[in-house]
């Protein structure tokens, strides 16, 4: 999850918003190592899969705060 985590902060990294968000998920599962039992599992993934669709929405309404050149 880390790796997928990194690896869509990596492709956004122009998006502050994005990346930001992003950042926040991984410290809150930074202390993470194997979920205790299957409802903790499956409320991580429900988290994971939360965030996902935070993310595509942030994108697909294409709110970016990369500075613009001048």
């Amino acid at each position: 999850m880390r790796r997928q985590i990194t690896n869509l902060r990596s492709q956004h990294s122009d998006n502050l918003l994005v990346t930001s968000r992003l950042n926040r998920f991984l410290v809150k599962i930074a202390f993470l190592s194997e979920p205790k039992d299957a409802a903790h599992a499956r409320h991580l993934q429900s988290e994971f899969a939360r965030m996902l669709r935070t993310v595509d929405e942030m994108v697909s309404r294409g709110r970016s705060t990369k500075p613009r050149p001048k």
